[in-house]
Order: C-alpha cells, then structure tokens, then sequence
C-alpha cells in the first residue's frame, strides 16, 4: 500500500524549457524581419484594419479578401518565414548558369557516344535536370514552394477588396452600405485601413409566388413553413440560393423530374424610403429554350450485375423480370425477393429524387458493391432509370503487417501480421463473410514470475483466428410488411466468434469471444443504434507446471470465467456520408450512450453453470458509458477538438463471491493512445495506486476522462498539434484498497494531467499517423518522474479521437 502524499507539479524544468522555446522564436521572428524580399516586391502589405463594423463581419470580410494575409500559428507567421528563408538563398542568375552548364555537358558526352540506347539515356537525364531546375525558376525552391509569398501592395487589390465588401454587405441586407479605404506607408511597409457604413438594414414585407401550375402552387403552400424566405426577416442573397435548391428538390421529389434551376427564379422590388423589399417567386413552363414541366412516371427500371470480368470475357447476361424490375444478372447468385427491398423506386411511380438517393444509400449499406451508378433518363419519351453495380470479387485477401512500439524501445515492439480473406455474396447474395487470422510478438510482463528468468522472444507470442458474417438485414422471423418497413432504417446483422490464444512461458490463455448483434440508423435523426441481445466469453488459463505458485495479482494467472453479456449502445452523431472519405466525416460531434449487463443468462438459466466446471469464475455486472466528442472549426487550417468520457461498472451477483468480481477486460484503464497520453496503458491509478517493481497494473471502475487538442495544418501532409489530457479511475468495490477508492471530496486531487506536441502525416485524410511526446504535469501519487523517463512517446495511426 502507497502512502498518502500530497501532490506535487513537475513544473520547474517545465516552465525553463517553455522560456527557451519562446525565446528561439521571438529571434527567429527578428532574424526574419532582415530577410532580403523577393525581387519585384517593393511594398509589402504589413496590416490591413477594418473600422466600422463588429467582429463578426470583420472575420468574414477577411475570409472575402482576395488576397487573405499570411496564415499563422500561435500567432507566428512560420510559413511566410520559410518563404523568407528560401528566398534569400534564391538566386535566378545562378540557376540560367546552371541550366547552361548542363546542356554543355551532355551536348559533349552525346558527341562521344555512339550507341542509340546510350544516347537516349544521357537524353532522358538532361531533360531531367534542366526540368529540375526550370521548376526551381519558375516556382521557388524547396522553402518558397512550401511557404507563403509575404503580400505585396497593389492599389489594384485594395480597389478589389472595396468592391468584394461591398457585394457582401448588398449580399446580407445592407443594400446603401459605403465601402472607403486609406493607405498609409511606413519604413516600406503599407498599412491600408477600409472605412464602412452600413446604413439601413433591408427587409422582406411581401412574398409571393407566381406559376401557371395548380399543382405547384398547392403543393408550395403546404411547405411554407420550410421555406427560407419569411416576412419581416431581413434579406438575405444566400437564403435566395437556399429557396431554390429547396423548391428544386421539393418539385424533384413530387415527379417533377425536369425541373432545374432555370425553372425557378426570382423578382425584387426595392423600396428605399422605407428599406423594404418585394420578392416574386416565378416558376415558370415552357419558355424559350425552358422545357416543358411536368410530372413523369417511371416506366422501367433495370439492374445490370455486370462485373468487370464479365465486360472483358463478353460473358452473356441472362435477362429476369421480378416485381416488374429488369435484372441482367450471369446467374441467381443473388436472393432477388431480398434485393427487391433495397430499391425504393419501382416502375409505375412517381419519379423522386429522394428515393433515387434512397436507393443509391441501401444498395451502398449491403457493402457487396464495388460501385454503384444510378442514371435516370428519358429513353423514346419514357423515364427509364439504370441501376449499374459492380459487384466484388467473390474472395479478395488482404494482408496487413502492424504491430506497436513502446517510447521507440526495441524490446518493447510487438509486430504482428494479419491475413484476412473476404467472401462475398453468401446466403441469399447479401451476406459477406471475413475470415482473419493473425499472429504477433506479445510483451514480456514485468512483475511476474516469468520476469525472473530470461526466455526467448517466441516465448511470447500470441495467435488470433475471428470469423465475421455481416448481412443487411435483421436475422429473425419478421412479417414482410414489417422487413419493408425496416429498410428505411438500414438494418444489419452480424456474427462475430473469435478464438485466442496466448503463449506465455509460465501458463498459456486461451479465450473465446462470440457476439450476436443488430444494428440499424435513422439518417434523418442523426441516430445510429447497435443491440447486442447474446455475447459470450470464455476465458482460460493452463499452467506450465504444477510447482508455479498461483500469484492472484498477476492478470496471467487469474481462474478461469465464464461470462454472458447483453448490451445497448445508442450514437447520436452526423451520420457519415457515401460520397466522401470517412476521414472527412470524422472532424464532427458525436454523443454515445452505452449500457451493458454481464451474467444475466447464467443466473437465469442455472444449467449453464451446471454444465460448466466449478473452476470456471462467474461474474455479474451492470456497465455504464457516456462519450461526448465535439470539433470546432477556428480556421480554414486551426480545429479545437475536445473529447469527455465517464464510464462506470459495478458487480453484483446472488453470491458474496459474484457481488466482488468483476470481469477484468470489462473495466477501465489510462493511459496511452487516445487517453492520458504522459503514461503508458494501466501505469497510473486506480485512484493514487502506483505501478511499480512490487506492484502489478490493476484497473479500475469508475472512469473519468477529458482531452483537448488544438490542431494545425502546416506544410503539404504535415500537421501539429498541442494537447492537454487529464482523467484517472478509481476502485468502487467495498474491499479495494483505501487509495484505489473513489472519494467525492478529494477525487480532483487524484487526476493525472498530461500535456505536450504532436506531429501528424495526414495523407488525404484516408490515413493519418500520428507522433505524439507527451509530459506528465501532475502525478495522482505525487511522485515525480516515477514511472521511467519525463516524457512518453506514442506513435499510433489515426487521430486520438
């Protein structure tokens, strides 16, 4: 047991290094400022002020500017400083010299060679390095490329920013607005201030809607309450953009399928005596090249099932009619009456774009589909809309190669490599199958037994085989009116079994995992839910010999479980979209409500522990999880992310024995990846408990989380960050140590805090590693430095959170 010991703040070598940072950079902003500019640039562009509006047009007037200032982070200008840099040592002379030089050479050595084959190289090497160097010419070196032209003064420029405020001011209202400017030079550097009056604030007092159509009239009637114009409201130009995108797709989805935006346009009458404006809504028919509107049925729609093998061998496709839909398909592989229900649009309806885009998400959700293409069009006056999908190879192996590393400690790298084949389609051609098998270097367990001695690294390995079967639809007797009624929430089944196994030298583990899950969405609501009403694991350990002493503190050597669970998870967040990378949809909000229970089956079905040994250890638990994430947008290159969790699992069971336990890979740990960052996974808490050489990691109950993180795009796929962690977990169990406890009037006391800097290669934003050295500021036991050295390095893939 630890003493209890106040804390204390590592701040002192902190604060020395902080100073010197900041010292570097207030002289490299110094040096910078006797840069030489580049040739042609005679006044540079210091400021530009806005004077007579609020800050919150002053920041959309500068996202207007035709040339927006240099870009900063924390306030320093790096990147203008790597121009800075690079063009001082640009010299344009030297390179023409260069560029002479090298056409001399190899014009000498083509002289002397005789071979074609040998000429033709020489040829390809010079076009290589007077292309080189051309590049370098024209567009800078390596640090101009990469940096930012510091502005130059152009009144030409300030007489274009004048007219862009301008049209934005006319664009939210302000239709008198007045837009002036003033430059001032000082030490060869402008400083150019806009003036700006807004005047009155134009309103909307009349709106109507003018259409030869009935029908359209009527139907703009009903959803006037969805409409972005209203009366009294001020005027605004994007609102007028927003109307029309929204009565296009309202007249789309209603049958209207020629209806585009010259169909739709709008009349203003301005009143400048008292700022009010009239609006006209027309819509109109036939008119000049404006074709014919009308509402259009679909009268046929077809399924082609061509893959990319078949175009290129010229397979025949056979031809099959089913609920009035033609299917082009080689063979029944595909369960036709389930298909069916993922295509919401069928021949004699109404042509709506909302069920073409219905369709395109339910057919995308069945991930049996390499692409997929939906094209309606008019074929000899008729609406006939194809549907191409090409499906996926029937067995596609991947091989993945990964593994991790623990503060770049070669002893402490754990590879791994994985082969996972996919099959697809199985049962009824929407199912998919994935079989991965895996095997990796596992960690030496310090502590322990085995420490003591000294094994071979194959000592320490660990082998996984997981098989997956996912299928777009829910796996249980439904009546068809209510299948039907399901594929608007995109319904999923999956079945996950996974066996383990670990080799140690001391004792092996053995661990079997099945899961039976459903899942299903409501795009419209934002909300993802995920059931799992059966989840079983099993979880086992043989000893080496039977000599080895039983050590309960080691996780190595814990009794055999057996453990049932049920859970619940409800994620209200954007749902991703189809057509962009997942990456793009990550930087979002997310909220995630979690519930889950273990050995209810056991205690309702006594059977089961009567078929099982009396080794084996039964565990019931009741497991809370709460999850909020948001990202805010600061800049176009500048995101503020937070993350909060809080978790807690409680055990409770119809025996002394069951109330205690709690399974150990239900609780919670700290540290590492995407939580406190400053330690290692389960190296602080619970509660002050420290790791140590007589102390094993332990988990705990209660969890309490919290990340910020400021992140910065810089140069090409370079990116940084500054981040702050905090959060630990505490024992809630009656007999857990007094330091392991969780206590309302000192817990704040006990939280780990953790901090420092980060660098990320984000390619695309489809994969992104990241670096991360993180320094711990405060220690829940209060000792300094420790758990090894002052900092932590983490290098993961993917963003934290």
């Amino acid at each position: 047991m630890l003493d209890d010991c106040p804390i204390q703040y590592p701040f002192c070598w902190i604060r020395e290094k902080l100073a010197f940072v900041f010292v570097f950079l207030l002289c490299l902003s110094w040096y910078s400022s006797f840069f030489p500019l580049h040739a042609g640039l005679e006044l540079q562009l210091k400021k530009e002020l806005i004077v007579g509006v609020n800050s919150f047009h002053k920041k959309e007037l500068k996202k207007h500017a035709v040339r927006p200032l240099h870009t900063t982070f924390l306030g320093m200008p790096i990147r203008k400083w790597l121009y800075q840099l690079g063009a001082k040592q640009f010299a344009p002379d030297k390179i023409k010299k260069d560029i002479h030089a090298i056409r001399n050479l190899y014009a000498a050595k083509l002289s002397h060679t005789v071979e074609e084959k040998e000429r033709e190289k020489l040829r390809t090497k010079r076009d290589k390095l007077i292309h080189a160097k051309e590049m370098v010419y024209a567009q800078g070196n390596w640090f101009m490329r990469k940096g930012e032209k510091p502005v130059e003064y152009d009144p030409v420029y300030v007489k274009e920013n004048e007219k862009i405020f301008l049209n934005y001011f006319y664009s939210i209202g302000y239709l008198d607005a007045e837009v002036s400017s003033q430059t001032v030079t000082q030490k060869g550097k402008v400083v150019v201030t806009y003036y700006i009056k807004q005047n009155k604030l134009y309103r909307i007092t009349s709106i109507e809607v003018q259409t030869p159509h009935k029908e359209i009239q009527t139907l703009l009637s009903q959803r006037i309450q969805t409409s972005f114009l209203q009366k009294g409201h001020s005027y605004q130009y994007q609102n007028l953009v927003k109307e029309q995108e929204r009565i296009i797709t309202l007249l789309s989805n209603e049958g209207y399928f020629a209806c585009n935006e010259k169909h739709v346009s709008f009349e203003a009458k301005v009143f400048h005596e008292d700022a009010t404006i009239s609006l006209t809504i027309l819509i109109e028919g036939e008119k000049g090249d404006i074709p014919h509107l009308k509402k259009t049925k679909v009268a046929t729609v077809v399924v082609d099932f061509e893959n990319q093998y078949d175009r290129e061998n010229k397979t025949a496709m056979r031809t099959v009619w089913f609920q009035n839909v033609e299917c082009r398909m080689r063979s029944h592989t595909y369960a036709l009456p389930a298909l069916m229900r993922k295509i919401a649009i069928r021949p004699g309806d109404w042509y709506s774009k909302r069920k073409i885009i219905e369709t395109y998400e339910r057919l995308h959700d069945l991930a049996l589909f390499e692409s997929i293409t939906i094209l309606p069009k008019l074929e000899a006056d008729q609406l006939v809309v194809h549907i191409q999908v090409r499906p996926y190879e029937k067995v596609k192996c991947q091989l993945e190669l990964g593994g991790e590393c623990i503060n770049l400690n070669v002893k402490r790298l754990r590879p791994t490599i994985k082969i996972a084949p996919t099959i697809r389609p199985l049962w009824g051609g929407l199912g998919m199958a994935c079989v991965e098998a895996s095997m990796g270097l596992g960690e030496r367990q310090e502590n322990t037994q085995e420490s003591t001695q000294a094994y071979p690294f194959y000592r320490y390995m660990f082998y996984q085989l997981r098989y997956k079967f996912m299928t777009s639809r829910f796996v249980c007797y439904l009546p068809e009116h209510i299948i039907r009624l399901l594929e608007d929430f995109s319904p999923k089944t999956t079945l996950d079994i996974g066996y383990s196994f670990f080799r140690r030298p001391v004792c092996n583990r053995h661990k079997i995992e099945a899961t039976f899950a459903y899942g299903w969405c409501s795009r419209s609501k934002h909300i993802n839910f995920q059931m799992v009403p059966c989840g079983i694991i099993a979880d086992f350990k043989n000893k080496k010999s039977e000599h080895t002493e039983v050590n309960r503190g080691d996780p190595w050597q814990t009794p055999p479980a057996f453990l049932t669970t049920m859970e619940a998870v409800c994620k209200i967040e954007p749902l991703p979209s189809v057509y962009v990378p997942l990456l793009s949809n990550y930087k979002k909000w997310m909220l995630s409500l979690g519930i889950e229970g273990g050995g209810l089956y056991e205690h309702i079905f006594p059977i089961i522990k009567n078929f099982l040994s009396n080794k084996f250890q039964y565990c019931q638990y009741v497991k809370f999880d709460v999850t909020y994430r948001h990202a805010w947008q600061l800049t176009q290159d500048t995101t503020f992310v937070c993350q909060t969790k809080w978790g807690a699992i409680m055990a409770c069971g119809a025996t002394a024995k069951e109330a205690k336990e709690v399974y150990a890979e239900k609780q919670y740990t700290v540290g590492g990846h995407g939580s406190v960052r400053a330690w290692d996974t389960q190296m602080i808490g619970p509660g002050r408990y420290e790791v140590n050489k007589k102390n094993h990691p332990q988990k705990g109950d209660l969890l309490l989380l919290g990340n910020i993180e400021l992140r910065q795009k810089w140069i090409g796929y370079l990116e940084g960050a500054l981040f702050l962690d905090i959060g630990n977990t505490w024992k809630l169990a009656s007999h857990a140590l007094p330091i392991m406890k969780f206590n309302w009037n000192k817990f704040y006391k006990e939280l780990a805090v953790g901090g420092g800097v980060g660098l990320r290669l984000n390619f695309y934003d489809t994969f992104v590693l990241c670096g991360d050295i993180a320094i711990p500021f405060c220690n829940p036991s209060g000792n300094k430095n420790a758990n090894g050295p002052p900092f932590n390095f983490n290098l993961s893939i993917d963003y934290p959170f």
